[in-house]
């Protein structure tokens, strides 16, 4: 599935990945889902914080493309949600906003 949460609200991106988790337990189904969404990556994460999901429930991966060639990089996730190095691929850009909004410096 590619980004299935392009138009929804980060309160249904929640629902949409608690759905998508019970259908993938009750029924058996494996879902590969490409994202750009900070929020869907959260909503996966927050599953772990409330103990509805563990680690193994699911991999992250990070795709970076550096000229011609595309590497993938799985993400350790450990069962309080937190990835292992932080999502900082999904706000690099909004840290510099930040910093240049605030005049905050290097």
């Amino acid at each position: 599935m590619d980004e299935p949460e392009i138009h929804l609200h980060p309160a249904m991106i929640q629902k949409l990945v608690e759905v998508m988790l019970e259908i993938a337990e009750n029924e058996g189904k494996q879902f590969l889902i490409s994202t750009h969404s900070e929020h869907f990556v959260e909503a996966l994460l927050n599953l772990l914080v409330k103990k509805e999901a563990v680690p193994d429930d699911f991999n992250i991966f990070y795709l970076k493309k550096d000229k011609k060639e595309t590497t993938i990089e799985r993400q350790k996730i450990n069962e309080h949600g937190q990835i292992s190095g932080g999502l900082s691929h999904f706000y690099e850009t909004e840290l510099e906003n930040m910093k240049t909004f605030f005049k905050i410096y290097d």
